[in-house]
């Protein structure tokens, strides 16, 4: 009689596949042997490796058992994030990336001497990378030279307007104190306008990111130097008769 064939002979379901590889992710974060998930749930070592293949169904009762010794909602283990506890998310990147989850494969294998070592390098290795990385950052960001200008000599006065070239700079204030000059009824001279260049910190996300909060106050500690680089008192009110 014509039966339903065996999982082998259909091979593995999909979905069959997503669990295992869950169950395995998962229980190797929790530091569980095959044989220690095996006793806790009542079946051999040997089925939970066919689990973990997809090569057998896990029944739900038993997989009821396996979420509960993990310590994780069942719904995880089905691959339904918006069901599930975000807490428990953070071992799954690895199950899209082949690479990773065959180097856990190879890990599990080795005697406990060679894992111990494996992880001091492993972590050695990471601490020189993000040292690296860090480099790296300030190696790229940059400083600029900015331009602005206060009434007076007082440099620490809160900046007017921000230029890209000293020329750019005395250029508007000119223009600007031409335009008050020749105000109707003026008679007061006018004051003093030193033109200052700043010299920002060095540009990072970090730093744009401190500076965009900012903006609502004032720049904080975004300068690292002011200098007076020129006075601009021309042109002026015409003296009285």
């Amino acid at each position: 009689m014509a039966g339903r064939k065996s999982s082998l002979e259909n091979g593995p379901e999909p979905i069959d596949i997503l669990i295992g590889s869950r169950v395995r992710i998962l229980r190797l974060s929790r530091g569980l042997s095959q044989e220690t998930l095996g006793e806790r749930i009542g079946v051999t070592f040997q089925q939970i490796q066919k689990y973990e293949r997809g090569a057998n169904r896990v029944p739900g009762s038993r997989l009821s058992r396996i979420a509960a010794v993990l310590d994780v909602p069942v719904a995880l283990l089905f691959g339904d994030p918006e069901n599930a506890d975000n807490t428990h998310m953070a071992a799954f990147p690895m199950i899209r990336d082949r690479k990773s989850l065959c180097l856990l494969k190879a890990i599990e294998q080795l005697p406990d001497v060679y894992k111990s070592e494996l992880l001091s390098f492993c972590e050695v290795v990471s601490a020189q990378t993000a040292r690296e990385r860090a480099l790296n950052e300030a190696r790229d960001a940059q400083c600029f030279t900015l331009y602005s200008y206060v009434y007076g000599d007082d440099l620490s006065a809160g900046a007017r307007r921000f230029y890209g070239t000293l020329e750019s700079a005395r250029q508007d204030l000119v223009d600007l104190r031409q335009v008050l000059a020749s105000e109707p009824g003026r008679r007061e001279a006018l004051r003093d306008m030193t033109i200052v260049r700043l010299r920002t910190i060095p540009v990072t996300t970090e730093t744009l990111v401190d500076l965009f909060n900012d903006l609502d106050g004032s720049l904080g500690g975004f300068f690292t130097s002011r200098e007076a680089v020129e006075v601009i008192n021309e042109p002026q009110v015409a003296a009285s008769a």
